[in-house]
């Protein structure tokens, strides 16, 4: 099962009205859930879903480059988070 604190941007999402949305932003760290929008045929909604609430994934954003200078910064020690992620 995949919760909205995992997903990124660059995601289709199954909405809860069954149709599909691109996920454009993520905000972590926010104390009622992860600030999100969706966006569909141009309109932007935002939702903040309280932690831990599932979603279903229909194609995960390829976030292999993120995860590998995620890494390398934390492997120097560097301490890196995850804010916030904007796609566009």
């Amino acid at each position: 099962m995949t919760t909205w604190d995992e997903v990124h941007t660059g995601s289709v999402v199954l909405g809860h009205d069954g149709l599909q949305y691109g996920v454009a932003h993520v905000e972590h760290g926010l104390p009622g859930g992860p600030g999100i929008v969706l966006v569909r045929h141009g309109q932007r909604l935002q939702a903040q879903p309280p932690p831990g609430t599932p979603i279903t994934v229909l194609q995960a954003a390829d976030v292999s480059e993120e995860a590998r200078a995620f890494e390398t910064l934390t492997a120097a020690g560097l301490g890196p988070q995850i804010i916030r992620e904007t796609w566009q």
